[in-house]
């Protein structure tokens, strides 16, 4: 009887020892652990913030520090306002220190950034035990695209006006005095005429008067 009671008793000193030693464990845990946001410093890196509206491209990477180890948390993104009732996330997990890296390929439009919308953000965030750790809001620029001109075709220049020859006429007073140079002048053939016609009568005369006795 007396061995059974000390064998009972034994085996109550060995679980009331695991017992202790898993409330020190969990105790030790628990004090490695911040208990506040406050405790928590996280930062984040995103290794390229322009774009031009209308493509992502390759997207953008997000590093993470200073986030609660082991632990997971997501990054959120897009044109976020207080009255946002969800947006887009990306989940990581963060390692032994903390730390996190993952790659973004939004699935928001890449719309220009305007004056009458909010500004296209990222932030990332993890939960805690009753609280959220989170990071700053980092701003990413969306560019409209550069407008290009419609290329422009030469003008086309009209070929030269060439004036039509023109007729090389003389002055009318040059033409009336080239006439008398080189014309047929009418008073010297009047005469020439006259001559030749005296000539012919007195020839005539000579042959049909009489011989002399």
């Amino acid at each position: 009887m007396r061995y059974v009671t000390a064998y009972r008793k034994g085996a109550i000193a060995v679980a009331a020892g695991f017992l202790l030693v898993g409330l020190a464990a969990t105790s030790a845990a628990a004090e490695e652990l911040p208990e506040t946001p406050a405790d928590y410093e996280p930062v984040i890196v995103i290794d390229r913030t322009g774009f031009v509206a209308g493509a992502w491209g390759d997207g953008f990477d997000v590093a993470g520090s200073g986030f609660i180890p082991n632990s997971s948390g997501y990054v959120v993104y897009g044109r976020i306002t207080p009255e946002t009732v969800s947006s887009p996330a990306e989940v990581f997990e963060t390692d032994d220190n903390g730390m996190f890296q993952i790659h973004v390929d939004p699935s928001e439009p890449a719309t220009a950034d305007s004056p009458d919308q909010t500004a296209f953000v990222v932030r990332a965030q993890q939960p805690g035990p009753g609280f959220f750790v989170r990071s700053d809001w980092l701003t990413l620029t969306i560019a409209a695209p550069a407008e290009t001109e419609a290329p422009t075709e030469p003008a086309e220049v009209p070929p030269a006006e060439v004036p039509p020859a023109e007729a090389v006429t003389a002055p009318a007073s040059e033409t009336g005095n080239q006439l008398a140079e080189t014309g047929f002048d009418g008073t010297i053939g009047i005469a020439a005429l006259a001559l030749v016609a005296s000539g012919a009568a007195v020839m005539l005369r000579r042959r049909t008067a009489p011989a002399p006795r």
